[in-house]
C-alpha cells in the first residue's frame, strides 16, 4: 500500500481528519518510540569526543601490490612456552654481537580518572637496542582505541623507526608479545590509517633493499626488552598530562564502537528483561545476559540436541509445564511421577530416567565447578538447574544426557501422549 493512498484510478486521496503524511508519521513514531538502533547512535554520540574522527580506510588493496606478510617476516611460534623464551634469549645474543637493530613493542589499557570520570587509557611503548645504544619512547593512545590497536600502533612506531635509521644493517627484528596483532597482520585486511602507513613504511624499507622481521615472543617471562616496552607503554597510559591528553590522537577505532555498541546493546536488553515478564525460567539461573556463546560444547552439539538444550534454557518446549497452555493438553503433569511436568523434573526427578540422571548426576558432583556466585545455597555436593545449564561441566553432562535421552523432543513428546493413552486405558480398566 502507498502513502498516501491512491484510488483505483490512481488518483490520490484527500486526507481526512487527523491522517498524517507517511515520512511525518514515521518520525514521530521513531521520537515517541525509537528504535535500539536510534538509541545505541545517541549513546555512542555522547561517548565520542567533539573533533573525533573514525581511524578506517578501504581495506581493499591493489592486487600487484605486495602482501604484508610480503613485505615483512611475520612469525608465530608454535613451541613450549619455555623453549621459546630460551630460543629468544639466545638469538638475541647473536643479534646484540652482530649489532643488528632490535625492536621491542607493547600495547597497555590502564583505567584512569578523567574529568571525575573512569575511563580506559591507551598507551603503545618501544625500546630498541642499536648496538650499544639502548632507548625507549612512550605514547599516549587517547581513551577511544582498544589493546589491540594500541598494540598495532607500537610496532607502526618501529617501522618508522627502521624507516629513518641511518646504518648499513639490512636486517632488523620487531619482537611483540601480541599474537593477535601478528594474526591481524596476516590477514591484510586492516581498515586503519595505521596500517596503511605501516605498509608505506615497508614499502620503502624494500626499496632501502631491507628486511624486517616480526616475531612474537611469550609474554611476562622477565625478558627484559620486553619488560621495559610494557614499562614504557604503561608508564604513558598511566602518567598522561593534560598537555599530552589534548595532542594525542584525535581518532576512535572501529573495535572500540564495536565494543561499545555490545555493551550497551546488554544495558538495554538487561533493563529490559527487569521489566518484562518474559524470560522468567530463563532469568531462574542466568542472572545476566550474554550475547555471545562461549561454550565450545554447545557450538559442537548436533542441531537436535543444541535445540533441545535452548528450549529447556528458556522453558519453551516439548514438555508439558510449556504445552499445557495449548487445547490438546488437559494437563502439566508427568503420567508416571504424578507432578508438575517441568525442565527441572525430566532432567533431575523423573523415575523414568533414573540410571541417566545418576550418570548425569556423578558427573556433574565429580567435577570441581561450582554453581558460582548468586546463585542462592549450594555447595559442590548439590546439583541445580543453574549448575547444570551454566556451567561448563554441567553443560557438557546434560547435553550427553539429552542425546542419550532424547527427552523434551516432538518425537519424545508424541511417544509419552501415547504412554499417557495406555496409561489412561489401563486405569479405566481397573
Amino acid at each position: 500500500m502507498s502513502y498516501p493512498p491512491e484510488s483505483s484510478i490512481g488518483q490520490e486521496v484527500p486526507i481526512q481528519g487527523n491522517y498524517l503524511d507517511w515520512n511525518q508519521n514515521a518520525q514521530r513514531k521513531s521520537q515517541r518510540h525509537p528504535t535500539q538502533l536510534i538509541r545505541i547512535l545517541n549513546s555512542i554520540s555522547t561517548l565520542i569526543p567533539t573533533g573525533t574522527k573514525l581511524d578506517s580506510q578501504s581495506a581493499a588493496n591493489p592486487p600487484w601490490q605486495d602482501t604484508f606478510a610480503e613485505l615483512a617476516d611475520l612469525s608465530i611460534s608454535g613451541e613450549d612456552r619455555d623453549l621459546v623464551v630460551k630460543k629468544h634469549l639466545t638469538h638475541i645474543r647473536q643479534l646484540i654481537d652482530q649489532n643488528h637493530p632490535i625492536f621491542y613493542t607493547d600495547g597497555s589499557k590502564l583505567e584512569s580518572n578523567v574529568n571525575s570520570q573512569a575511563k580506559a587509557s591507551l598507551g603503545a611503548g618501544i625500546y630498541w637496542i642499536f648496538g650499544k645504544v639502548t632507548s625507549s619512547e612512550s605514547h599516549f593512545l587517547g581513551h577511544t582505541q582498544e589493546i589491540m590497536d594500541a598494540e598495532i600502533y607500537a610496532i607502526s612506531q618501529a617501522l618508522e623507526r627502521i624507516t629513518d635509521a641511518k646504518t648499513r644493517k639490512k636486517h632488523f627484528w620487531v619482537f611483540t608479545d601480541s599474537q593477535s596483532a601478528i594474526q591481524n597482520l596476516q590477514k591484510d585486511q586492516m581498515e586503519t590509517e595505521v596500517y596503511r602507513d605501516m605498509r608505506q613504511n615497508l614499502e620503502e624499507i624494500k626499496v632501502q633493499g631491507r628486511k624486517v622481521h616480526i616475531h612474537w615472543i611469550s609474554s611476562h617471562t622477565f625478558i627484559p626488552g620486553n619488560e621495559l616496552a610494557d614499562m614504557a607503554a604503561k608508564k604513558r597510559a598511566r602518567n598522561a598530562d593534560p598537555e599530552i591528553i589534548n595532542s594525542a590522537r584525535t581518532s576512535i577505532s572501529r573495535s572500540f564502537i564495536k565494543r561499545d555498541i555490545a555493551k550497551i546493546a546488554r544495558e538495554e536488553w538487561t533493563q529490559y528483561w527487569k521489566t518484562t515478564n518474559q524470560g522468567q525460567q530463563y532469568s531462574k539461573f542466568q542472572t545476566s545476559l550474554e550475547l555471545k556463546m562461549k561454550s565450545k560444547e554447545l557450538k559442537q552439539a548436533d542441531r537436535l540436541t543444541f535445540t533441545t538444550f535452548t528450549q529447556i534454557k528458556l522453558g519453551h518446549g516439548y514438555f508439558k509445564s510449556y504445552l499445557v497452555r495449548l487445547p490438546a493438553y488437559e494437563n502439566n503433569l508427568c503420567h508416571i511421577c504424578k507432578v508438575k511436568q517441568t525442565p527441572e523434573h525430566i532432567l533431575m526427578s523423573c523415575k523414568q530416567y533414573r540410571a541417566e540422571q545418576k550418570t548425569l548426576r556423578n558427573t556433574v558432583l565429580k567435577s570441581k565447578t561450582g554453581p558460582g556466585p548468586g546463585s542462592g545455597p549450594g555447595s559442590n555436593n548439590e546439583l541445580s538447574l543453574k549448575r547444570l545449564l551454566c556451567t561448563r561441566e554441567g553443560i557438557k553432562a546434560t547435553l550427553a544426557f539429552l542425546k542419550e535421552t532424547r527427552i523434551a523432543t516432538r518425537k519424545w513428546m508424541v511417544g509419552e501422549v501415547n504412554e499417557e493413552m495406555e496409561w489412561g486405558s489401563i486405569d479405566r480398566e481397573v
